[in-house]
Formats: C-alpha cells, structure tokens, sequence
C-alpha cells in the first residue's frame, strides 16, 4: 500500500478531537501519518491523542526547554498502528514548533516528515529563527532521505502581500523554497479540490512541499476539502496528499487483541480443525520473511501472535457473560475499570517505568487507586441493598405470621372429641 498524509491546523485538538476521529473514519480520509499544527496541548492531556481513534497512536512533540506544567504542544502527529515498527521519532528537534517522523519503505529508504507550525504573530525574530532551524533540520536528515515539509506555515508564497509582516515572511519562504529547490504539492495542477486553505480570507497558509524530482515522480494524489465537521471546529482546510511508495506494515503492540474471552472448553473438533488450518494458512505465507536482525525476528513473533489471536476469534465461539456474577458492577465502576486499563496500557507501551516520577507509572497508580474506592463503594452498596431487602421481607414474614395467628384464633372451635371409656 502507498503511503497517505494528511496536515491540517486542527485549531486545537481538545476541542476537534471527536471531529478528528470521524474524519479518520471515513475510508476516503484515512491516512497513515497525520500532522496537525496549532494542537494548544498541555502535556497533562497527552493521552487524549491515542483515545482519537482506535486505529492510531499519539506522538506529542516535547521540548526539553519547557517545564511540563507550562508545556504546550503546537504541533502533534497520529500514527496509523500498523506502522508502529515502521516509524520512528528523532529527539534531535530542538523546537516545540516543530516535530519530525522518520518512516521506512519496503525498498529500505528513508522517508522523513517534518512537520512544523509556524509563529502566526508579529514576532518576525521567532518567525526567522524557527523558519532557520526548519532549514537546518531539512539539510540534516535530506542526508539520509527524501524529507517531505507540511504543516502550517503562517505565510502566503502565492501572493505579494504589502503589510510589512506578511511580506517578510512570504520572502522568507519564498528564499527557503528556492535555495532547497522545493515545490508546495498543493500548488500543483493535479491537486484536486479548493485553491485555498484558510477560509476567512480565502488564502493559502498551509502546505506540503516536497523537492521537485520526488514530486514529479512519487506523488499520485493531492486534495484540499472539508467536511461539515471541519468546517465547525477550525477555519483552515486539510490537505491530504498519496505518495507512490510502498512502506512496512507490520501489526503493533499498541493494538490490544486478546482471546482470552474465547470458550475453549466448549470448542468442537470441527471448530479446533477450522482453527488450525487458517492458522496455518496465514503462517505459511511467513515462511519467506527474512529473519537477519532483532528486529525482523521481534516482528516476525507479533505477526505470529496476532494470526493466532485472530484465527482463535474468527473460529473459537465467545463465552457468554454472566451478568449474576458481579451484580454491583455500575457504569461508574465499569468507567473506572476501563480508565485504569488505558493508563495500564499506557505505561505498558512506555517500557513499564517504576517509579511516582514517571508520569504515565503514576498517572497508572492514580487511576488503579480510584477504581479500588468506586469498586469497594459499589460493593459495599450492594451488600447494604440486599441487607435491607432482607430486613424488609423478613418483615412481612413476621406480618404475615401473627396476621395468620390472629385469625385462627378468632375462629371458635366447635368439634367434639368422641371419648370411649
């Protein structure tokens, strides 16, 4: 499959996330690596980036110059989860303006993905020293690659604008296409869609560009479009852009799949004889994987679990829940339980860290504590409700017995006892 990208000012990613996610959902749109400019995320709502859609992780841009209390990530990317093995992210990026994915082709290239929001203020200093170390970073990994540039670039190439501010940024721009010999795809005849990506005043802000030799004969398609839920949460337009080149997809250990709700013990032999041979269908088509490195072997055993995983679910029957089981397990705690497993596979996927230093060990603690109080407190509700109810029936037993007393009692006896001498 050939590789998607998709860059768009989201505006904000708390308030688009949902508005992300749909546009994720829908198979024209889905993309395997997405950068998104102006994201205004503090480092405490991190984990919001991997809840945005089931088949994507987060990777937030750090920067070691900003305390995570005031650290605010202007520039995020979603991987697609089939590329966890694929991709990797450089922490040589000296800004928060600023963040860099490496990805690996089936042809063993290097692709590299900067993806950068530009200072949309007056402030021309900053504006100069971040477009610099664009520069620096494009001259540094072109090395190793092709390097693709895209985000929101605060300037308008396409115009000659005579506000002072505007200007001196659309030259500066305008010098760093040339001197690198780039071209914005989306200034390319082919690209379908709008001729513009920020709507108020109908102008071009955000680009990809690409040098000219790789756009000419890699890039398949290029779109600017919106969609009603786009159009609501920001003011800029997304592109998406396809590129001719084949990449690595192996499944990852962000995915969680488990059979574990699989009833083995009611399996037939039909089922265990369908079970095997898909299994072994799908590994039969690993037997020409090459296994010269650690890390083709480290992929080559989580395809393997993930075909049996997935043979086991498509032929081994579910176990049917027992609702009787827990009869307290509310929404609340059922809410809980669920927080407590994203946090836990959350620090799984960092390496289990140990240690209250360690956010996501201590924000996996924190999570484990409340879902221990909701659970005890639901617990304890249930025993005292079925406590009372006990207490109410054993009521109207009493009731029922005296009021049964009471009315033989009342009921004279008038048979006569026949005694023989």
């Amino acid at each position: 499959m050939n590789l998607t990208l998709l860059t768009w000012n989201a505006r904000g990613i708390s308030s688009s996330a949902a508005c992300i996610g749909h546009l994720l959902s829908m198979p024209e749109y889905q993309s395997d690596i997405v950068i998104l400019s102006e994201a205004n995320l503090c480092a405490a709502n991190v984990d919001i980036l991997d809840r945005i859609h089931e088949r994507y992780y987060g990777i937030p841009r750090t920067s070691n110059d900003v305390s995570p209390e005031l650290l605010r990530h202007k520039v995020v990317a979603l991987i697609k989860k089939d590329l966890f093995y694929s991709v990797s992210i450089p922490d040589n990026v000296s800004t928060d303006r600023l963040i860099a994915v490496q990805l690996h082709t089936d042809d063993t290239e290097v692709i590299t993905i900067l993806g950068v929001y530009m200072p949309s203020n007056n402030n021309l200093q900053e504006y100069d020293l971040i477009l610099q170390q664009l520069r620096d970073a494009y001259s540094y990994y072109s090395r190793s690659g092709k390097v693709i540039l895209c985000g929101d670039f605060n300037a308008r190439i396409n115009e000659n604008p005579h506000y002072p501010v505007l200007k001196h940024k659309s030259s500066a721009i305008k010098e760093v296409i040339a001197d690198l010999n780039l071209i914005p795809l989306n200034f390319l005849s082919s690209c379908k869609g709008y001729r513009y990506t920020f709507v108020p005043s109908q102008t071009t802000l955000d680009y990809i560009l690409t040098d000219k030799t790789f756009a000419y004969n890699y890039v398949n398609y290029c779109e600017i479009f919106s969609t009603p839920e786009s159009d609501i949460s920001s003011d800029h337009l997304p592109i998406i852009c396809t590129f001719n080149m084949p990449i690595k997809r192996y499944w990852s250990s962000r995915t969680p799949l488990s059979c574990d709700s699989r009833a083995w013990n009611k399996a037939t032999i039909n089922d265990l004889i369908n079970y095997q041979l898909e299994l072994t269908d799908t590994l039969n088509g690993l037997l020409d994987m090459s296994l010269d490195t650690q890390y083709d072997i480290d992929t080559y055993a989580e395809i393997m679990t993930l075909s049996a995983i997935i043979s086991a679910n498509n032929r081994i029957l579910m176990k049917n829940h027992n609702l009787h089981l827990k009869p307290y397990w509310s929404p609340e705690v059922k809410s809980a339980h669920k927080n407590a497993l994203r946090k836990r596979a959350l620090c799984i996927s960092e390496g289990r860290p140990r240690g209250m230093q360690h956010p996501s060990y201590k924000s996996y603690k924190d999570a484990k504590k409340v879902f221990k109080e909701v659970h005890e407190h639901a617990y304890d509700a249930f025993l005292l409700e079925c406590q009372q109810e006990l207490e109410r029936t054993a009521e109207a037993d009493i009731r029922l017995f005296w009021k049964v007393i009471r009315r033989r009692k009342s009921v004279k006896n008038r048979s006569v006892l026949r005694v023989s001498l």
